[in-house]
């Protein structure tokens, strides 16, 4: 009997914490009215999280066919205490063939620069086994989805600052396909980030 005693407790110890770990809905409603707008905040009431999103940025290849970016972040408890979790990125190469690919190269800068292999480079770190590929009728994707090291969030938070073109380049087995994105469009891009360092100081 004592030890049921012990258990119960125990349980019921555990049932309060998992409580104080849950984001409520009104509780969700402050912290989106205390956060910057220009993103979209979704929240999970099963896990009682919050997803912050950035507006999708399409990048074409003079094709069909755009490529897409994507940053996001969570807002979660611990311990009754909120947390931000670590910004992701999801990274979209769309075409009519399988890339494969194991390479993101990005480049900022004039187009005369570019066009001379001139400008802010950046390779975005992954693992080909993680690309998750699919097939849509007559078109496939290939899909990355990570966390930014800090090296990445410095190149973003630095080209979203300059009126450039950015380039991305998607190498696989030989090939390569580069997307192209302009100044205007990297304005998602700054208001998440804007957004997300908003939270850091709001969220400690």
């Amino acid at each position: 009997m004592k030890h049921l005693t012990v258990l119960i407790f125990v349980f019921m110890g555990i049932i309060s914490n998992a409580q104080n770990d849950i984001i409520t809905k009104e509780e969700f409603k402050e912290i989106r009215k205390s956060l910057p707008s220009g993103v979209e905040y979704r929240y999970d009431p099963m896990d009682g999280k919050i997803w912050v999103n950035q507006k999708k940025v399409l990048a074409g290849n003079g094709g069909s066919y755009q490529s897409s970016l994507e940053c996001y972040y969570q807002i979660f408890k611990l311990e009754g205490k909120l947390h931000l979790g670590k910004p992701r990125i999801v990274i979209k190469y769309v075409s009519s063939n399988w890339m494969f690919m194991d390479e993101i190269m990005f480049m900022d800068g004039k187009l005369k620069d570019l066009n001379n292999g001139i400008g802010d480079k950046l390779i975005i770190e992954f693992d080909k086994n993680d690309v998750d590929r699919k097939a849509h009728g007559g078109s496939i994707s290939e899909t990355i989805d990570k966390i930014l090291s800090s090296s990445e969030i410095e190149y973003f938070e630095s080209i979203i600052k300059k009126d450039n073109l950015c380039r991305i380049k998607f190498s696989g087995e030989g090939k390569y396909s580069i997307h192209v994105f302009m100044s205007k469009e990297k304005e998602p891009i700054k208001i998440f980030f804007d957004n997300y360092n908003a939270a850091k100081e709001k969220i400690k």
